[in-house]
């Protein structure tokens, strides 16, 4: 027994220290034991049980295969020579239970399970008295195995039972035995969250596993790491949030820290690190992530452990990997190598192996890209890879459960490898894809990215079939997902990256809508798809003074709630602090959901029943109270313009010459002319460039302006001194980035000008118009302005702005309190403190457009940038006018070109009615010449007592500019106005 005792000694001192050479010393100890004992020995059960356990040990923490099998031998021998009165008779039942638990996992293999169970319950049968702690975990953790493979929710539960039971066993467990039952208890009520979908079990699963990593031990906590990070990883990818990548690479870069070198589960830890660093590269575009994610994942597949779970994923992940880069480089020999990997590692999962529908579902992809590249060199190749496509993702979704989200998942890739084969011209099941990407759309527990995808491809396949009043449905759902998809709790950033994939949606509901007659509709899926992250913040700005009244205490939960969600996260790049910033993100997602939950108790009280509601049409169309409001529409279906008055409604004017491929090639022609236009490449490509920007001006007359401005009857500039028409401009999509306001063709007298018939504004939405009309003065001042100026001639870093100078001492002069902010004080801190206090802002800065991050664009003050996000958030007590003499203040990004992510619309979330922004960069001469004109006519404006009209003060010296130069648009056509 001596020798029993030191063996089961020094395995204590291995587990402690992590020394896992110790487990060979461990091992030969107890066969020493083992062979001075005989079977009419008392205790020779529990000697053969040390020394299979032993073995058990050596096998897990020095990846030795045979000492696995040897050591279920021994245990096998320990079960027949004891029934329940041999002491350790259960004991060693367990043991043998937990050996074959862990023979599933090294041969990736569901058959051990079922034995592994019945022994587990044969010993808590046999135990006396109540359960001991060991043996319930031991049931659960394979119960909780076999989950894995078949889903079945009496598995999942009866183990979830167990492991509860264990942790209030009596007498209690072990720490050991504790910090394991936690563990396994956190990963798989993340599992059975992940498959249901359920938010709250999620937050219990990732606080369990905290627990767990808490309180476990120097050799297990590697897995309690690997569980939580996995968790946190699923977590991110589900809901879009960058905080929870960010702590799960610090997770489980600590999990392959601490994990031993030998151990058998190693792998399973190198690659669930490579994948977190992979997704933190797609977050934060970090390359250097991915390439240590590549030398990971080889080292998973070659390190020649025993646990082939990690293996397989390892090859999987790696194949998707490549993948990634094969679509970024648009590389079709990489794209190849990704398939074949992928192939292989679909060869070798049986048919039932849990991990092959995900296998598939990576090979589907890969196949979908090897077509995509082969497009322009084999239309055979193309075929044959969807060919495979098609069929890898139909055996996927035969092979997923309809309840797991992934089966969603493997309906829109059968239904865009299906659409893309109707494309080529093969004869495909179209009323198949309708109902594969119907289902998916509408599955709660798929991915929100994917139920979006789905809906596309549910009403292009309508399309494409000839139901076009099921195309309109398809289309609508879509939209209506759009809110959900970027929830409150998300940072901007985040938001923005999850709408990344909704440009279009809202132009093509509409336009099958209208194409069925139903205009209003039409109208409604514009403001309800376009603006999404605008329509949050104008709801930030709701009027609560009725529920107030009604509800003190409710009335103070949503303006706390409403505050602390605005407020911008702090984001981190570095992995340090990680954790704090995950725990915020858990805080804003609860908030967000109570949020949700408080919005819907609000409308239960008398005459709040649409607190917080979309406006309707006809709440919509007070916007048109001072005028025509012009949506433009465009389509890949058909173009129209969405003509809305106050008196007529929404009266509808088909644009025939306007398509969307014209509309994105003239709009990129503009955002990458501009440096031409100026001269930046040569006198004559710039005199070419001026002919196209004037040439696509003529253009938006032709499609646009003359089409509707006939309809609207204005044929002519106002007569004698008749006010001028007002006309508000709400293009979609690309046509956001040209200037509606100029277009116009022929010589400046003409009269074939827009701006010559009418003063034009424009708006992002007509929800944001009526917002702004209502924070509007419509009296004269009653005092002059004091202006905030802030001014920058001389930058650190950025090319000096003489004109800057001049605009701050016109302001001095025209408006004597004005506050001028210049040089080292005009911080982006101080700044942004004494917008509360000026309802007049005048920026005399650089300003930068960031086309692929648009809530990065800002205006460059001394010591950073005042970004679109940190704008939107502030909240100025009386704001009134914000004028950005700054280049591209009103120029939003090329992939959210619907969500009206600029500084314009920033400043108008912020609460200034009026707006003055630019497109593009402009001429610093003649922005201060035009500032000028502008101030003045305000000035002129307030001397004489007459309400504030800065699209009419903007509109005089934007038209006498054209005059002068009419063909060349970059340096006249950059101002606009937004607002009322």
């Amino acid at each position: 027994m001596s020798w029993s005792n030191i063996g089961h000694g020094l395995r204590g001192i291995a587990l402690h220290t992590g020394r896992s050479e110790l487990f060979t010393e461990v091992v030969a100890t107890h066969r020493e034991a083992v062979a001075l004992s005989s079977a009419e020995d008392f205790l020779h059960v529990h000697v053969l049980m040390c020394l299979g356990e032993a073995l058990l040990s050596l096998a897990e923490f020095r990846s030795d295969s045979e000492a696995m099998g040897e050591g279920i031998k021994v245990l096998r021998a320990a079960v027949a020579a004891s029934d329940e009165d041999t002491y350790d008779g259960a004991s060693c039942r367990t043991a043998l239970g937990e050996a074959l638990r862990n023979l599933s996992r090294l041969a990736s293999d569901p058959l051990p399970l079922e034995e592994s169970i019945r022994w587990h319950r044969e010993a808590l049968v046999m135990t006396p008295g109540p359960p001991a702690a060991t043996g319930l975990l031991g049931l659960a953790n394979s119960l909780a195995a076999l989950y894995r493979y078949t889903r079945d929710e009496r598995h999942s539960a009866e183990a979830i039972h167990h492991f509860r039971a264990a942790l209030t066993a009596s007498p209690p467990a072990t720490a050991e035995v504790r910090a394991g039952a936690l563990t396994s208890l956190g990963h798989i009520q993340w599992s059975v969250a992940r498959n249901t979908g359920d938010e709250p079990l999620m937050d219990t699963a990732v606080e369990t596993l905290r627990t767990a990593v808490s309180q476990a031990s120097r050799t297990r906590v590697s897995m309690a790491l690997t569980n939580l990070g996995s968790a946190l990883m699923d977590r991110s990818r589900r809901t879009g949030n960058r905080s929870w990548m960010a702590e799960a690479v610090t997770v489980l870069r600590r999990a392959v820290h601490d994990s031993l070198p030998s151990a058998m589960d190693r792998p399973l830890h190198l690659n669930n690190l490579a994948e977190a660093l992979r997704h933190w590269d797609a977050f934060i575009g970090d390359a250097s992530a991915t390439d240590e994610a590549i030398g990971l994942l080889r080292a998973a597949m070659t390190g020649g452990h025993g646990d082939v779970v990690g293996a397989e994923l390892a090859a999987i992940n790696l194949g998707d990997l490549l993948l990634d880069r094969a679509r970024a480089n648009e590389d079709p020999h990489m794209a190849d190598e990704a398939r074949r990997i992928l192939e292989g590692a679909v060869g070798r999962l049986g048919k039932e192996h849990p991990t092959r529908p995900f296998a598939l579902q990576k090979l589907t992809l890969a196949c979908h890209l090897v077509s995509r590249l082969a497009e322009g060199t084999s239309v055979e190749t193309s075929r044959q890879a969807l060919h495979r496509a098609a069929a890898t993702a139909r055996e996927s979704l035969a092979c997923t459960p309809e309840g797991d989200p992934d089966y969603a998942t493997s309906q829109l890739m059968l239904a865009a490898a299906q659409l893309d084969r109707a494309a080529l011209g093969d004869r495909v099941d179209l009323a198949e894809v309708v109902r594969l990407g119907r289902s998916c759309a509408r599955n709660p527990a798929g991915h929100s990215a994917s139920r979006l995808q789905a809906s596309r491809a549910w009403g292009l396949a309508s399309m494409k079939a000839g139901d076009h009043a099921e195309a309109l449905e398809g289309y609508a759902y879509g939209v209506g997902l759009l809110p959900g998809i970027a929830p409150r709790g998300l940072g901007r950033a985040d938001q923005e990256a999850r709408l990344s994939g909704s440009d279009g949606m809202a132009s093509d509901a509409a336009a099958l809508a209208l194409e069925a007659g139903d205009a209003d509709r039409a109208l409604a899926l514009l403001e309800q798809g376009r603006g999404v992250l605008l329509g949050q913040g104008l709801e930030n700005r709701a009027d609560v003074s009725r529920l107030r009244d009604l509800d003190p205490a409710r009335a103070a939960e949503f303006e706390r709630i409403r505050d602390e969600l605005s407020a911008p996260p702090p984001l981190s790049r570095a992995h340090d602090a990680a954790q704090d910033a995950s725990l915020l993100a858990e805080t804003r997602h609860a908030l967000a959901l109570r949020w949700d939950d408080l919005i819907a108790e609000v409308r239960e009280l008398p005459s709040l029943e649409n607190f917080l509601r979309p406006p309707s049409v006809p709440e919509l169309l007070a916007a048109a109270a001072e005028g025509p409001v012009v949506v433009v529409n465009v389509s890949l279906y058909r173009c129209d313009a969405l003509v809305v008055t106050a008196d007529a409604g929404i009266a509808v004017v088909p644009l025939p010459g306007l398509t969307l491929d014209a509309t994105v090639t003239r709009a990129a022609e503009f955002v990458n002319g501009m440096e031409t236009a100026y001269g930046g490449n040569g006198v004559d490509e710039a005199v070419a460039m001026m002919r196209t920007l004037s040439g696509t001006l003529g253009w938006l007359w032709d499609t646009i302006a003359a089409p509707v401005l006939g309809h609207l009857g204005l044929d002519a500039g106002p007569a004698g001194g008749a006010p001028w028409p007002r006309l508000w401009w709400c293009p979609t999509g690309w046509l956001s980035f040209l200037p509606l306001h100029a277009a116009g063709r022929g010589a400046a007298d003409s009269g074939t000008w827009v701006m010559d018939r009418a003063v034009s504004s424009y708006t992002p939405t007509l929800r944001a118009l009526v917002r702004a009309r209502a924070g509007l003065l419509t009296a004269a001042p009653a005092a002059p302005p004091a202006p905030l100026v802030v001014a920058l001639a001389d930058t650190p870093g950025a090319a000096p702005l003489p004109g800057v100078a001049r605009e701050a001492e016109l302001l001095s002069e025209l408006f004597p309190g004005a506050r001028l902010m210049a040089g080292p004080d005009a911080t982006v801190e101080a700044v942004g403190g004494l917008l509360d206090a000026h309802p007049w802002v005048h920026f005399s800065c650089h300003g930068v457009s960031e086309l692929l991050d648009p809530s990065q664009s800002g205006l460059v003050l001394y010591d950073g940038r005042l970004t679109v996000s940190d704008v939107a958030t502030r909240r100025p007590r009386n704001p009134e006018l914000a004028m950005l003499s700054a280049c591209s203040a009103s120029q939003g990004g090329i992939e959210l070109s619907d969500e009206a992510v600029q500084l314009a619309s920033s400043f108008q979330l912020a609460g200034y009615p009026h707006v003055i922004g630019t497109l593009w960069p402009i001429a610093d001469k003649l922005a201060t010449h035009l500032t000028e004109a502008f101030y003045t006519a305000l000035a002129e404006d307030i001397a004489r007592g007459r309400p504030l009209d800065p699209a009419a003060a903007l509109h005089r010296p934007v038209r006498a500019l054209r005059d002068r130069y009419a063909q060349a648009p970059h340096l006249w056509a950059a101002h606009i106005h937004t607002g009322p």
